[in-house]
Formats: structure tokens, C-alpha cells, sequence
């Protein structure tokens, strides 16, 4: 006659070998061994209230391309932004918060509208 310790251990043996089963076949998540197909990041278009890339995509901007200093050739090309939409610190008071790269109007409201959209919480001070 078996045991009970005999018993015990085929019982564990087959919890363990059939328990396993199928908390294995689930496997990390949603798209396990498959890859996601890529949208396309298009930038915000015209009458569109909600843009649909992030605020430091390359859709959204330029790549970075470095600092500058006050010393550098290019920071001569830059220009001032005087629009009344975007709030600048300038706490030095010499104006340069307000300097950036000649781009054209339509992706600085563009950026601005990605960056007020990202941070909500801040809707009263731009109102």
C-alpha cells in the first residue's frame, strides 16, 4: 500500500507539470512574437484640434543640432518670436529666451499647440 508521503509528491508532481500548462501559453502580452506596424507621423493639420505626434519627434521638429553660445556663428541666425501665444520666461531680461531658428510660423503654432495639449494643467495661463 502507498504511502502518504508517496501520494503527496505524485499529487505536487502533477499540479507542477499540468499547472504550468497553461499559464504559459499567454505569453508576455498582446503582441507577443509579432511586431507592431509603424503609423505614419503626419503633423498637424489644418482645422485638426488634437495633433497626433509627440512634442520631440522628428514630425514635430527638427532634429536637435547642438548648444549654442552666445560666441557661435549660428546663434547670429536667429531670430526673435514675438507671438503673442507663447509665454516667455526671460528671467536674465536680455530677450534671448525669446530667439530661435527661422522656421516657419505654421510649425512654431504647431509646436505650441503640441506643447499646451501635453501639459493641460497649464490651459489657464494661455486662455
Amino acid at each position: 500500500m502507498p504511502s502518504l508521503l508517496m501520494w503527496a509528491s505524485a499529487i505536487l508532481a502533477m499540479i507542477f507539470l499540468f499547472g504550468g500548462v497553461p499559464a504559459s501559453a499567454c505569453g508576455p502580452g498582446k503582441f507577443f512574437g509579432s511586431r507592431r506596424m509603424q503609423r505614419k507621423l503626419t503633423p498637424l493639420v489644418y482645422k485638426e484640434h488634437i495633433p497626433n505626434t509627440e512634442e520631440f519627434s522628428l514630425a514635430a521638429a527638427e532634429p536637435p543640432e547642438g548648444r549654442l553660445t552666445r560666441n557661435d556663428p549660428k546663434f547670429k541666425e536667429l531670430v526673435p518670436n514675438y507671438s503673442k501665444d507663447i509665454i516667455f520666461k526671460d528671467e536674465e531680461g536680455t530677450g534671448s529666451d525669446r530667439l530661435m531658428s527661422n522656421v516657419s510660423p505654421f510649425k512654431n503654432l504647431s509646436l505650441f499647440m503640441l506643447f499646451r495639449q501635453k501639459h493641460c494643467f497649464l490651459s489657464s495661463v494661455f486662455s
